[in-house]
């Protein structure tokens, strides 16, 4: 039993299935939320693009650290599964493009995945104009990510009549970036000094500080905008737990799960306010 739980949280995190539905649940809770009713189509469209980028730029990656020399659990996984994920990365590609044909489009808007595009091609390969990747430069590894998760969450926004709730956004966007902070102090034996990532700006104790601090805040703004709920409570805990329990090798993919996990929790939480508003619209409906 311990060993098929083993081998399901390393498909998870090793195929980028878990990153994936982040983005999915993040995108159908914010739709939801602003009463898209397609709201699952489109966290089926944003899990399937997420899935081909990220192994877009996992293939990438690996083939840099096989020229480096450098092997761990993750590269070594991605060798033995590399024709699995090549074939599923084709078929969720195709997936996501005919969602895409089906959605009501504005053209007006393609500027936005025209962006998003230009950030993944532009973190995993080199630009000729600039003989960098746009994750090598200094200081903007975690702003390019964030930048992109929120570009998948603005578009499908963009082609429907509404008031889009750019607070939430912000908020939803400075998480993503915060939680982006453990995977940087995992790394830090990997990414060059020339990066500055915020660990290496500020230290990991100093970085875990920054993040509480902006947590905390995050939290109070979400209880200002929605007033109290419960899942406030525990997308603040999981935050807390996986940006301070200490990295170990033991629990380095349960903390994993935990970091893109948070990210889930948020948009379970849009999702839940989502419905609480349609029923409290349809029940004053019938008043």
């Amino acid at each position: 039993m311990k060993q098929a739980i083993d081998h399901t949280i390393r498909f998870l995190l090793f195929s980028n299935c878990w990153v994936a539905l982040s983005v999915g649940m993040l995108v159908t809770g914010v739709t939801h939320y602003h009463d898209i009713h397609s709201s699952f189509y489109w966290g089926l469209f944003a899990f399937s693009g997420t899935f081909v980028t990220y192994n877009f730029h996992r293939l990438v990656r690996n083939k840099t650290f096989e020229n480096a020399q450098i092997s761990t659990e993750r590269t070594r996984w991605l060798d033995e599964h590399r024709t699995f994920i090549v074939i599923a990365v084709g078929v969720l590609g195709i997936l996501a493009t005919s969602l895409f044909f089906l959605f009501p489009i504005k053209y007006s808007t393609l500027w936005v995945l025209l962006i998003a595009g230009f950030i993944v091609l532009g973190y995993a390969l080199r630009i000729p104009l600039i003989g960098k990747s746009l994750r090598e430069i200094s200081a903007l590894k975690n702003s390019w990510i964030t930048s992109v998760w929120i570009l998948m969450l603005y578009f499908p926004l963009l082609q429907y009549n509404i008031d889009i709730r750019y607070a939430d956004l912000v908020i939803i966007g400075l998480f993503t970036f915060i939680q982006i902070i453990p995977f940087d102090i995992r790394d830090l034996s990997y990414d060059s000094p020339g990066m500055k990532t915020v660990p290496q700006l500020f230290g990991t104790r100093g970085s875990r500080i920054i993040a509480t601090v902006v947590i905390i805040l995050l939290f109070a703004a979400l209880v200002y905008l929605h007033s109290v709920h419960y899942m406030q409570f525990v997308i603040l805990l999981f935050a807390l737990w996986g940006l301070w329990w200490k990295q170990t090798p033991e629990r380095l993919l349960l903390l994993e799960l935990i970091w893109d996990g948070t990210l889930i929790l948020i948009g379970l939480y849009y999702y839940f306010l989502g419905t609480q508003l349609i029923i409290a619209f349809h029940s004053n409906f019938r008043i």
